[in-house]
């Protein structure tokens, strides 16, 4: 008779009892405590924020093919997008040690490969200052969007913000109506 199967009753026997010890006396809920916030928790979320707002703006700048589009268009306004593939690639044959793998587009049965890459210099500066350009409008409009959120929605909900202002006005009633009135009168004869 193997013995792994009672040795695994009794571990699972133990288990529960030490568990069922655990939930109530060592996991137990901490007492609540009033803060004001979230504390560091709102600065560590503002500060991720911020990182996805920038990464997300060098994403679309730099790995979409929009801002090039739009770009190509104001350079070449006549031709519409025409001529944009044969803008972005550029051609080299077989004999300059290129490999199947790198290339974009085989042509003429291979003799011809086309890889992604702007040729003209002058242009490629000036499309890499207009993405540039678009990451910093685009964080700058999103965080102004935001911030305008901030403003326009309440900390503190209207509702919430009259049973506050209800609930000081009664202690501060509550307060003065006590120190205007005399002590009371317990029945007690001075012994004058």
């Amino acid at each position: 008779m193997p013995l792994a199967p009672l040795f695994s009753l009794l571990n699972n026997i133990v288990e529960i009892r030490l568990d069922a010890k655990k939930f109530i006396s060592v996991y137990r809920r901490p007492v609540a405590m009033k803060t004001d916030g979230i504390g560091i928790w709102q600065t560590i979320i503002s500060t991720i924020v911020t990182f996805a707002v920038v990464a997300n703006a060098f994403l679309i700048a730099f790995t979409s093919e929009v801002i090039p589009q739009i770009f190509y268009r104001y350079v070449y306004p006549t031709d519409g997008l025409d001529g944009y593939v044969t803008n972005v690639i550029t051609n080299y044959t077989e004999t300059h040690n290129t490999t199947s793998s790198q290339c974009f587009t085989y042509v003429n049965e291979g003799d011809t490969c086309y890889f992604k890459k702007l040729t003209d210099e002058l242009y490629y500066y000036r499309l890499f200052l207009i993405r540039a350009i678009f990451v910093i409008l685009f964080e700058h409009i999103v965080f102004g969007v935001s911030r305008f959120i901030d403003l326009l929605v309440p900390d503190i909900p209207r509702s919430l913000y009259l049973k506050i202002k209800r609930e000081e006005y009664m202690a501060s009633s509550a307060l003065t109506e006590d120190l205007d009135s005399p002590p009371p009168d317990h029945g007690e004869k001075s012994m004058v």
